[in-house]
């Protein structure tokens, strides 16, 4: 029979490739949820106050929207890939849909009330479409990953600045409609509207990689990207869609920032890039690809958020956060090497 008449999941199997990469990533996302545990139970013993209900509610909704960026970071390093545009994404994308609720764009009058609708809608089309571009680039031109999306973050801060400059003379937008203000001020019973959303996200996304083909083939093109392409799968069109998700849902998170703090200034979202990929790499992904998952990548973000937070509560010296942060990091990366030497 020939292979690309097989079905996909079989024509995968037979080419040797792990569909989930769960059984390498168990172990990780194992140590990641003890780790966690840990900073969560020395902080709480250190520090009564940070014990409270209130602060540990705090963490996970300053987790919302590094969190939501981070999935999209996840889905990309599944793919062998990583995308360093995400918090020029945010930044750009956030004062877009500020100044088009504040200012409105040429004839068009400030799109505030129920109109501020069309402009979320307006900055998250814009995300992926730039997410989509990087993809088309990487994918069809064969350019670097990292290359691409450095050069796209750059490029995106200086848009970011001159549409800030345009739009409010270098300054904060700031006094947004009530009406968008919900994603981040609005509650379902005791939960912050911003968690249930990153809640949502991550359900979302691990369906998606568990039981769809997109999902699959992430898994597959990250393995194994030749074997991926002898196999029938689209490998460039795949990618298009990874970066465009990547995209998107950083505008996602620009729009809740945005919310969250009532202005939007082009340096939203800055450390994003390296706040995302270190949240998925703590929680076990591989920058090697094929190995990782977003549940992984949920303990990692709440493990960056609660380091800062418990840090600032034992009245610790500012630059202590940055240095234990960037040791759990480096923790991390040693162990994804070691186990890449380990199946070599």
């Amino acid at each position: 029979m020939n292979q690309l008449s097989l079905p996909w999941r079989v024509r995968i199997r037979k080419l040797g490739l792990s569909l989930t990469g769960e059984s390498a990533w168990g172990l990780d996302k194992i140590g990641a949820l003890a780790g966690l545990l840990i900073l969560v139970l020395t902080f709480s013993l250190l520090s009564p106050p940070f014990r409270q209900p209130g602060n540990l509610m705090l963490i996970v909704m300053d987790a919302a929207t590094v969190g939501i960026v981070a999935v999209g970071q996840t889905v990309v390093l599944l793919t062998g890939g990583i995308d360093l545009s995400v918090g020029s994404i945010v930044a750009l994308t956030g004062l877009v849909a500020a100044g088009l609720m504040k200012y409105g764009i040429g004839f068009i009058p400030p799109l505030s009330g129920s109109l501020s609708y069309v402009a979320m809608g307006v900055a998250l089309a814009l995300g992926a479409a730039i997410g989509a571009a990087q993809g088309w680039l990487i994918s069809n031109r064969r350019m670097p990953p990292f290359i691409v999306t450095l050069g796209t973050m750059v490029g995106l801060k200086g848009l970011a600045l001159g549409y800030s400059y345009m739009s409010a003379s270098g300054s904060t937008i700031y006094s947004l409609p009530r009406d968008f203000k919900w994603i981040s001020n609005g509650y379902v019973g005791p939960i912050p509207v911003q968690v249930l959303i990153m809640v949502g996200v991550y359900g979302l996304a691990w369906y998606m990689l568990r039981s769809t083909k997109f999902g699959r083939y992430c898994y597959a093109i990250g393995s194994n990207e030749t074997a991926a392409r002898l196999s029938g799968v689209n490998v460039d069109r795949y990618k298009t869609y990874v970066y465009a998700l990547s995209g998107f849902l950083a505008a996602l998170s620009g729009l809740i920032l945005v919310a969250r703090i009532d202005s939007a200034i082009y340096t939203n979202g800055e450390g994003y890039e390296l706040s995302s990929t270190a949240a998925a790499i703590i929680g076990g992904t591989s920058l090697h690809g094929g190995v990782g998952g977003v549940v992984g990548t949920l303990i990692g973000v709440l493990i960056i958020r609660t380091v800062p937070d418990g840090m600032l509560m034992l009245n610790a010296p500012f630059w202590w956060r940055d240095v234990l942060t960037g040791g759990i990091i480096l923790l991390a990366v040693l162990i994804d090497v070691e186990r890449q030497r380990a199946r070599k």
